[in-house]
């Protein structure tokens, strides 16, 4: 389908499916990340083939934009756009049944109403976008709780070597300086988030391994620049992008810098990499790596044509690097490509990780099983809740 995941099928030469219980892939090279493709949110799935010769027309595209054809402890009984989903139990379900034969997900955009609703009782838990400013406000009220969950999600700063201000890498450099990460981190998360070990998510590699320096140092350079920039941030129930955007706004016009910071939607983000020269100069997102390997951040950010490559960043250093550890079996050999891989691509200021960034949720006191999966930003095992 050529779609932004589709890379992760690149490597497969052919498959096989001896019996009705067994899916054999063979591989055109050895490929570390394979497995962590087929683990991933967003990654290939073995789906109902039925599903598919009855809608051969789109691959079932259409239809399963509202309707199920997984093997997972539930199955979407009924979807309203814009509204919200109801998912029923799959009776076919190969593990343990789970506790609750419903779960109603509702679509409410507004997070002061989610909050509301999550006081009364109406609500049984929001895991994401919770405000990091109302945390407080619901620690002390015995009938919720408040869980930080380790994850994957990594704030990034993309910054656009494409445009004329920020085409020098000294420039890029020192804007990141003129920030001063490790406040800035602070002061807009708390204790939600840390500054990275390296220049991947946590966990992806051993922080030893392409360290990046955060360290303030001396912007005064860009005062003689006459720069001014746009920062771009998308939107947020939380409100800590915007936050974000507009601290560094104020950091930046410290050293001369004039910064606008704006809100975009993540269509006009996607479109960037069409017409780079014309897109903003700063964007601040928190993505996550397709899976838990090194490889899914690499290839999706700093990549050639990566899928969240949004102004083209381009070395072709990196590319190599990458290549050669997907493809290595030694895993210190690989570990040794990838650190390359971070090193030269942080070298360049061009996609800047900031902030390693908890999941947090807020549910009622008395549900009890939240589980989490740091690949799996912003959801629970919803088939290990009880109460």
């Amino acid at each position: 389908m050529e779609q932004g995941p589709s890379y992760m099928l690149a490597g497969v030469k052919s498959y096989e499916t001896p019996d009705p219980q067994t899916f054999v892939v063979n591989l055109k090279d050895s490929d570390a990340a394979f497995l962590h493709y087929l683990a991933s949110a967003w990654g290939p799935k073995a789906i109902n083939p039925k599903v598919l010769e009855d809608n051969q027309g789109d691959q079932a595209q259409k239809f399963l934009e509202t309707n199920s054809a997984g093997s997972g402890p539930y199955v979407i009984e009924e979807f309203t756009r814009g509204t919200g989903l109801t998912l029923a139990r799959n009776e076919n379900y190969w593990g343990e049944e789970p506790h609750f034969s419903t779960v109603e997900i509702a679509i409410t955009p507004d997070v002061s109403s989610q909050i509301l609703a999550l006081q009364q009782g109406d609500l049984e838990l929001i895991a994401h976008g919770f405000p990091l400013a109302n945390l407080a406000s619901v620690e002390g009220n015995a009938d919720l709780t408040v869980e930080q969950f380790p994850s994957l999600g990594t704030t990034a700063l993309y910054l656009n070597q494409n445009k004329e201000a920020l085409a020098d890498v000294a420039t890029r450099e020192a804007v990141i300086r003129a920030l001063d990460v490790p406040t800035l981190v602070s002061e807009v998360y708390g204790e939600s988030a840390e500054v990275p070990a390296n220049a991947y998510p946590t966990g992806l590699l051993d922080p030893s391994l392409a360290p990046v320096d955060y360290a303030p140092g001396d912007s005064t350079m860009l005062a003689d620049q006459d720069i001014s920039l746009d920062i771009v941030y998308t939107p947020d129930s939380s409100g800590v992008q915007r936050r974000l955007a507009d601290l560094m706004r104020q950091r930046l016009a410290a050293v001369g810098v004039n910064a606008t910071p704006r809100q975009a939607q993540l269509a006009e983000v996607f479109a960037y990499r069409d017409d780079a020269a014309n897109a903003a100069d700063i964007y601040v997102s928190t993505p996550a790596p397709d899976g838990a390997h090194p490889d899914t951040w690499g290839r999706i950010v700093w990549y050639t044509e990566g899928p969240l490559n949004f102004f083209n960043y381009s070395n072709s250093q990196v590319d190599a690097a990458l290549d050669r550890g997907l493809v290595e079996v030694d895993e210190e050999a690989a570990a040794e490509a990838y650190a390359e891989a971070g090193e030269l691509a942080t070298a360049d200021w061009a996609v800047v990780p900031i902030a390693y960034v908890n999941d947090v949720v807020v549910a009622r006191a008395d549900l009890t099983g939240l589980e989490h999966v740091p690949a799996y930003p912003w959801t629970v095992n919803l088939a290990a809740l009880g109460r």
